[in-house]
């Protein structure tokens, strides 16, 4: 059995992963669109995500608090209480209808899946993880699949379509609220357990400047693992991608974060501008990082204990920043790039090739962090001291700047790009159509229609052949 669901409402991080059990199990018994009346009860709910009655008292509080969630936010409706536990509801608003809202699409899990992950324990028979967590992620997982692309020939000439997927671990770890070492785990968890088959590349492909880049791993559900296996190597073999070097970045971030330890104790002194520069923007990445994780947990409708827990332990990890005041080079140059711009997304490879919450834990904890705009206007209360015009001129340039560079919409990037690349290799065939759709995927992670870029990109090269 298929139960079908909205991604907009799985990746709505304003919902709880206890109200995406609720609504899981509510959509495996909102069985008919003639329906809209139903009665349910806590049991029955936990009993759709369970599959038998193995679940315990803190399940029933978790399905409890996410059936509020859905009542908050008026995705379900009552319209009689019967007794505290059960109630007749109103289910119509759970119906995806792509006819009146083309922006919703839907993904679908299976009621084995589903039992499996909500019935998961270690070998100890220990729970020991966030099961309706995991659950969000493989929903999100298997919907980022490109059900219109991922086509490959093989040697006979037969084709496949609608397997493979190659979304970065940042988008997907991003759409799921959780952390890239979370994702890790939850991926040993479903690979071990032939749940899902990850090609993990052990190549990087060299870029035209003679640099590399890691690239980005394929899955998909475990019964198509051929297929995936088939159709990395073939993407290998078109990409002419180039042997594995080290692991470069993650030894960095180690000695950076070593370095700023050094730095709060006092010394450094040897340390070049350069250096102070990379140790900074390394550190207030790291605590951007962290914050953004806070910032999606308290956006959630709700927040169980376990979520304030989290919370508690990401604010411990902020790094004080206070160390780099007196290096008053740092905050005028930070004013030019945009200190958003983080160049391309992390692929969903184990290794560290960029950093997440987890790979700077082990650094020292600080109680107190300076904010950004607070880093700023120590920056020019520093700078309005030392100088005697009345105008501070690098506030003058950053503002020039900002109105003579307007920013380019997202939509013309991305055709931009589509263009330039059928420009530069020309993608003819339906193999290298999705070859093509890999490639902008890999920039642009998390579209919806991939296949529009392509085909105007198609139509303005035969226009100007």
């Amino acid at each position: 059995m298929d139960i079908f669901l909205s991604k907009k409402i799985i990746s709505d991080l304003r919902l709880s992963n206890n109200s995406i059990g609720a609504y899981i199990a509510l959509k495996k018994i909102h069985y008919s669109l003639e329906k809209s009346n139903y009665y349910i009860s806590l049991n029955m709910m936990l009993y759709e995500l369970f599959g038998n009655n193995n679940y315990n008292r803190s399940d029933y509080k978790h399905i409890a608090d996410g059936l509020t969630g859905l009542l908050k936010n008026k995705l379900v409706l009552i319209t009689y209480k019967i007794t505290t536990t059960e109630w007749i509801v109103d289910l119509s608003q759970l119906v995806i209808d792509t006819k009146k809202d083309e922006d919703n699409y839907f993904t679908s899990i299976r009621e084995e899946e589903l039992y499996f992950i909500m019935n998961y324990a270690f070998d100890s028979g220990k729970r020991g993880i966030d099961r309706l967590s995991m659950l969000r992620y493989y929903i999100n997982l298997i919907g980022s699949i490109n059900y219109n692309q991922g086509i490959y020939i093989d040697a006979i000439g037969r084709q496949k379509n609608n397997f493979v997927g190659y979304m970065s671990q940042e988008y997907l770890y991003k759409l799921s609220g959780i952390s890239k070492n979370t994702l890790i785990k939850f991926n040993e968890i479903l690979e071990s357990n032939k749940i899902i088959y990850v090609y993990h590349h052990k190549k990087n492909k060299q870029e035209d400047d003679g640099s590399y880049k890691a690239v980005t791993n394929h899955y998909g559900r475990y019964e198509d693992k051929e297929d995936i296996y088939k159709f990395a190597i073939q993407y290998e073999k078109e990409k002419g991608i180039a042997d594995r070097l080290s692991d470069a970045v993650s030894n960095r971030h180690k000695a950076l974060a070593n370095m700023y330890r050094e730095l709060e104790k006092g010394k450094g002194q040897n340390y070049g501008d350069d250096l102070i520069r990379e140790i900074y923007n390394y550190i207030h990445k790291c605590n951007k990082e962290i914050q953004k994780e806070i910032d999606s947990k308290n956006s959630q409708t709700y927040l169980t204990d376990s979520d304030l827990r989290y919370i508690k332990k990401l604010k411990e990890k902020l790094r004080d920043e206070k160390v780099f005041d007196k290096y008053e080079f740092l905050f005028k140059k930070q004013m030019s790039p945009d200190p958003d711009d983080w160049g391309e997304p992390v692929s969903m490879d184990v290794e560290d090739n960029d950093f997440s919450v987890e790979d700077i834990l082990d650094m020292p904890t600080e109680s107190d962090l300076v904010s950004e705009p607070e880093q700023l206007a120590i920056s020019k209360e520093k700078s309005a001291d030392a100088d005697t015009f009345p105008m501070n001129p690098v506030k003058t340039i950053t503002i020039k700047k900002k109105e003579q560079n307007k920013e380019i919409p997202l939509e013309v990037k991305i055709q931009q790009y589509a263009d330039d690349l059928y420009e530069q290799h020309g993608y003819d065939t339906e193999y290298e159509k999705s070859i093509f759709i890999v490639e902008l995927a890999e920039k642009f992670p998390g579209l919806e229609d991939y296949e529009k870029y392509y085909d105007s990109a198609k139509k303005l090269h035969d226009l100007s052949v």
